[in-house]
């Protein structure tokens, strides 16, 4: 053995190791400190959010503020918030409570964000109710008003007087079209209903015109007065004014109004409800097809439009009342529709876990009124569908589909009797765009053991076989232009129990319908069961009334009244589309209830 080879190889051995060592140490080093950085952010972070939760406990400590609500005449609710602290505050939330019904409903209300951002000094009080329009009704109240910083604030023991506000008179804004072209004529109609036992005397618009918000750069709206009406239970009066607008793209305009008149025995003041309604003003593009194609002065640019035919009482029975929404088609393509819906919405369902079934998830039973294909369904609790994804519905160039089908009422929640009035929402998706509609509403009798009637109004090709769903119409098309039209409109029971029925004209009811405008020789030709009249309008368009005076009841079937009508269709040289609309104000039996069908009948004219 070589001695000196082998303390030669040892030395080198130690070389290598003292090598990996500090490599070792150099590895175990860093370590150490990323982990004490680490351990640093981590307390960096802890401090932070120490620091800010110190903030913003001390901000919380520093505000201040308190509130008062006040209602007025029309009881609309103002919420004052004065800011006595020495920072800016900022309202998210109210909370009110109902202390007068039995179950105290709650609803929230998120503040609009110009509204909500209180501040100190000289502008230290605001109304944080500015931006929307509130009514409360005749009860006692408590509010809860909440900051960002989650301080909260109380207001106890609101009395809202009832009045008489209301409780007479109710009214509702429609404006036509609901989108205007800049430069051309609008419509803005106010329907007031007498919904007491009393004859009403001198009952008028309170705002003539109607009370209007809008910018400057929009010009003067010239507006025709009303007359003064008087009007008995259960009668509806219509006030329209005509205007003609112009202004900025996009702008909208708020209309709000309300009606008011006099109990002729008392003299007592009565006012109506306050009812508002918005109008989008747009300009005229050039590559909108042909805006002559109107429906009722509804231009409809490049997208589906739909009307409604709608129920009211949807009474608790065991036969079906009609529901359909009518799509129409104001493009020079083919449009294919997948889908219908028609969605409601009771007052009730915001207060209560308890849902109104008005439509029975998967126990509407809808039967389908032709040409609608069989696609018909419930599927969630209110949700009427139509639904066919592979084979769409074909609506012809400025041509209309209607999507009709007759639907059992479903339950309503424990402890509710009557619905007065229901939301109905609809919704139409198709190849070329999808959108919907509100503003309408239905109405609900029902007590789970007595059938309620179910009130309906549309057209029929058969006035002597009226209520036979293969008969039911809500569109006519292929008018030739310049031809005599005759129209079979239809008052209908569809409940086919004798014991509730549609009550005469010494109730008031009747079967209003009005003829768009550009149509001539409006003749009435038969009307067995009315007394009818008519009234012809400014705008060219004629208002066709007929008084029911007889009794519309079923006896195991079900019983209507017809209206038989001429009109002598509009001179076109290209396909148009118009809105016949038909209702039916009065009160149906038993016990007393309003009644107020709907149908928005599309007429298309050819040359």
């Amino acid at each position: 053995m070589n001695f000196y080879d082998f303390q030669y190889f040892s030395k080198k051995r130690r070389g290598i190791s003292s090598i990996v060592g500090a490599l070792l140490f150099t590895i175990l080093m860093v370590a150490t400190f990323t982990v004490f950085g680490q351990f640093l952010d981590a307390q960096i972070d802890i401090v932070d959010t120490q620091k800010e939760v110190s903030d913003i406990g001390l901000k919380k400590l520093n505000e201040e503020f308190s509130v008062s609500a006040h209602t007025d005449a029309s009881n609309e609710l103002t919420l004052w918030v004065h800011n006595s602290g020495q920072n800016p505050v900022e309202i998210s939330t109210v909370w009110i409570m109902n202390k007068t019904m039995p179950d105290q409903p709650t609803k929230r209300i998120s503040i609009d964000a110009k509204d909500s951002f209180i501040p100190n000094g000289v502008d230290s009080t605001k109304n944080i109710l500015a931006s929307q329009d509130l009514y409360l009704n005749p009860d006692s109240y408590d509010f809860k008003v909440i900051s960002s910083l989650g301080t909260l604030e109380y207001v106890n023991d609101l009395i809202v007087e009832g009045g008489v506000s209301g409780e007479f008179l109710r009214n509702e804004l429609v404006a036509i079209p609901p989108d205007v072209l800049s430069g051309q004529n609008m419509t803005l109609a106010m329907f007031v209903t007498n919904v007491s036992q009393l004859p009403l005397a001198s009952v008028s618009p309170f705002y003539n015109p109607p009370l209007t918000n809008y910018p400057s750069n929009i010009d003067e709206i010239t507006l025709t007065t009303p007359s003064l009406y008087d009007i008995d239970p259960y009668e509806t009066v219509l006030f329209k004014w005509q205007a003609q607008i112009s202004g900025t793209n996009g702008t909208s305009m708020n209309f709000t109004n309300y009606a008011t008149g006099m109990e002729p025995v008392s003299t007592l003041d009565i006012q109506s409800n306050i009812s508002s309604e918005f109008v989008t003003i747009h300009e005229n593009p050039d590559q909108f097809d042909d805006l002559d194609d109107i429906i009722l002065n509804r231009e409809l640019f490049t997208k589906p439009e739909f009307f409604f035919v709608i129920p009211a009482p949807f009474g608790d029975s065991s036969d079906k009342g009609l529901w359909g929404i009518n799509v129409a088609n104001p493009t020079g393509v083919d449009m294919y529709v997948n889908k219908v819906v028609i969605s409601l919405f009771s007052p009730n369902d915001q207060f209560t876990d308890d849902v109104d079934k008005i439509f029975a998830e998967g126990a509407c039973n809808p039967t389908t009124v032709a040409p609608t294909p069989s696609n018909w369904s419930c599927p969630v609790e209110n949700q009427l569908v139509w639904q066919n994804l592979s084979t769409p519905i074909k609506i012809d160039p400025k041509s209309a589909y209607s999507f009709l089908a007759l639907v059992e009422p479903g339950d309503l929640s424990t402890g509710t009797f009557d619905l007065d009035s229901i939301m109905v929402d609809g919704f139409v998706s198709s190849d070329i765009g999808s959108f919907g509609k509100t503003g309408y509403h239905s109405s609900m009798q029902w007590n789970n053991a007595t059938d309620f009637p179910l009130a309906n109004v549309f057209l029929t090709t058969d006035k002597d076989d009226a209520v036979n769903p293969a008969k039911m119409r809500s569109i006519i098309t292929g008018i030739t232009s310049d031809t005599v039209q005759t129209f079979n409109v239809v008052l209908a029971d569809l409940d086919t129990d004798s014991a509730n029925y549609i009550e005469p004209s010494g109730t008031n009811t009747k079967l209003v319908i009005d003829v768009p405008p550009n149509w001539e020789d409006v003749t009435i030709l038969s009307a067995p069961g009315f007394s009818t009249s008519s009234v012809s309008h400014g705008d060219g368009s004629v208002q066709i009334i007929g008084d029911l005076t007889t009794i519309i009841h079923g006896d195991g079937t079900r019983k209507s009244r017809v209206l038989e009508f001429s009109a002598k269709a509009p001179i076109v040289t290209d396909e148009k589309m118009y809105v016949l609309r038909v209702y039916a104000p009065g009160i149906v039996e038993a016990p007393q209830f309003a009644m107020g069908p709907t149908a928005e009948i599309i007429l298309q004219v050819v040359p």
